[in-house]
């Protein structure tokens, strides 16, 4: 078996990311996915067997990547308020820096996708 390219990998994320924004989770296929991601259907079922496998996992990569966004640079002795500031720049940055991610997580946590299971 070939081993998964990374760099595929991040493209199908990133074209996810994007169409959700633009489009909404619904009407979302794995072709347009594909086609946006520069990759064959077939290539995307070797990384992900089906769309909602795709979801699922984007959805979880996210939460941590953003979960891992939040704390940076906060320090278990910083005072409280400085800690809270450090968080809520974070956020705002992270919310700005990566739009289309965040789109999806809403769009995500607003589906029949979420579940009390994947929180």
């Amino acid at each position: 078996m070939k081993p998964k390219d990374d760099e595929k990998q991040r493209a199908i994320a990133q074209a996810t990311f994007e169409l959700v924004a633009q489009t909404g989770l619904s009407g979302l296929t794995l072709a347009e996915i594909a086609r946006a991601a520069g990759v064959a259907t077939s290539t995307l079922y070797v990384y992900y067997p089906s769309k909602d496998e795709l979801i699922s996992q984007l959805y979880q990569d996210a939460k941590t990547v953003t979960a891992a966004r939040l704390m940076e640079g906060v320090e278990p002795g910083m005072p409280y308020r400085a800690r809270v500031r450090r968080t809520w720049c974070n956020l705002l940055r992270h919310r700005l820096d990566q739009y289309a991610e965040v789109i999806f997580q809403e769009q995500y946590y607003n589906s029949p996708w979420f579940t009390e299971g994947n929180r």
